[in-house]
């Protein structure tokens, strides 16, 4: 059975995209809510990553802008 996890500002799974990534499992969903987030992701399982109540930005370390979602836009599932 798959989850669905949650990154929020409050009342969340986890505080981060990248900490949610690293606790979620092969085809779990996570929800990111609107926010810019200073992080590097790196995605090694097939998941679904949907931004949801306005514009999710993912800044890497150079202040780059690395993602933008805008919301209920789903970041491609990867897979093997």
């Amino acid at each position: 059975m798959h989850s669905e996890i949650t990154v929020f500002s409050e009342g969340c799974d986890y505080p981060c995209i990248k900490a949610a990534i690293n606790g979620s499992l092969d085809g779990d969903r996570i929800f990111v809510s609107e926010g810019t987030y200073p992080e590097s992701l790196v995605v090694n399982e097939s998941m679904d990553i949907r931004g949801v109540n306005g514009t999710v930005i993912v800044r890497t370390s150079d202040h780059e802008v690395a993602i933008a979602m805008t919301s209920d836009c789903v970041f491609p599932r990867c897979s093997d």
